[in-house]
């Protein structure tokens, strides 16, 4: 169970020694939770930091998953007279995980699983799907009653009344908030002194969080596209085997936060 929003007020109230509300009000106070849990879900100071320092980002510490009925869930999408499946995103998706689709009859055999790859560039050979602006289009057109489970990097939510919780794995991690609320509010005072050392303070604890963050993923720190067509021409002559593609621009460095199951 994560801190209420009325919790972290208070704890901010506080640190900065301030009861009253003539200072900082607590609109302007739960304003800057509501930042900071913008700025986690995105790392953004975290990104800022790094890539100043001429090492790798880490970013996107939220995942979840929803599951799209086909028929139901989706629509059918003629480009170029061609039939694809697509479906709208979350209104909290940040970036993919990955893409399953769960499926009895898949190209005449039966599977029960069939994953798609993330498409960067054109790959007429693969099982991918793209976006488009706030649409998912996958490469076939799907089986009424398959379900598709969608991967993502999630957006924390605002936490809008007292009661509101922030995320479970945000759990013992209230003193990070305060301390970028302190930052901030320290910053609109122009203590710029004071407020670099809360930065400070907040940056640490925010690294370290992505980090343990970024070790439930189990061994998978970068994300990989499996050139499948390689694959099964490399079976057929007896080759080595699979091509895999790894990103190494450090600013693409996926910390995803969970495994695909």
């Amino acid at each position: 169970m994560g801190s209420t929003l009325s919790q972290l007020r208070a704890l901010v109230r506080t640190e900065m020694g301030d009861d009253s509300t003539d200072v900082f009000s607590n609109t302007n106070i739960d304003a800057l939770i509501n930042d900071c849990l913008y700025d986690l879900s995105h790392l953004s100071s975290v990104n800022a930091a790094l890539i100043s320092s001429n090492k790798a980002a880490l970013f996107l510490p939220f995942d979840t998953y929803t599951e799209i009925t086909v028929g139901s869930d989706t629509t059918i999408l003629s480009i170029l007279g061609e039939n694809f499946t697509s479906f709208t995103l979350q209104t909290d998706f940040i970036n993919d995980v990955g893409m399953r689709v769960k499926s009895y009859d898949y190209m005449g055999r039966k599977v029960t699983y069939c994953d798609f790859d993330r498409l960067d560039n054109e790959n007429d050979e693969d099982l991918f799907y793209y976006i488009r602006e706030s649409t998912v289009i996958l490469s076939d057109n799907l089986s009424t009653g398959d379900i598709i489970h969608h991967h993502y990097h999630k957006e924390h939510g605002k936490l809008t009344l007292d009661a509101s919780e922030v995320n479970a794995r945000l759990s013992g991690c209230d003193m990070m908030i305060v301390a970028y609320c302190a930052w901030r509010w320290l910053m609109r005072d122009r203590m710029f002194k004071d407020a670099d050392y809360y930065k400070q303070l907040f940056l640490e604890g925010a690294i370290a969080w992505a980090k343990q963050q970024a070790y439930r993923q189990r061994g998978r720190p970068m994300w990989k596209t499996i050139d499948r067509k390689s694959y099964w021409d490399s079976i057929s002559g007896k080759d080595s085997g699979v091509t895999v593609k790894i990103y190494k621009d450090p600013t693409n460095l996926i910390f995803d936060g969970g495994d695909f199951t």
